[in-house]
């Protein structure tokens, strides 16, 4: 930002202000996306876990039903 001289005192702290307020405001986005990576991983590894055992018991059935195809 650009102040020309002389400068207000009270434009110079209001604009100190804001940009404080600017950087803070990243900072919290930037913090709260990290977050919501870190959620989204959280959930993609539980559904491709959940998705391992589904495959796994499914595939269970299938080779239960190829061994005992009339019993069942």
């Amino acid at each position: 930002d650009y102040i020309t001289k002389p400068f207000n005192t009270a434009e110079l702290l209001s604009r100190v202000k804001a940009h404080i307020d600017l950087y803070n405001s990243k900072k919290e986005i930037i913090n709260l996306y990290n977050e919501l990576k870190t959620k989204d991983k959280e959930i993609t590894d539980s559904m491709y876990y959940a998705q391992r055992i589904q495959n796994s018991v499914l595939t269970s059935k299938k080779n239960i039903n190829q061994i005992l195809p009339n019993n069942l």
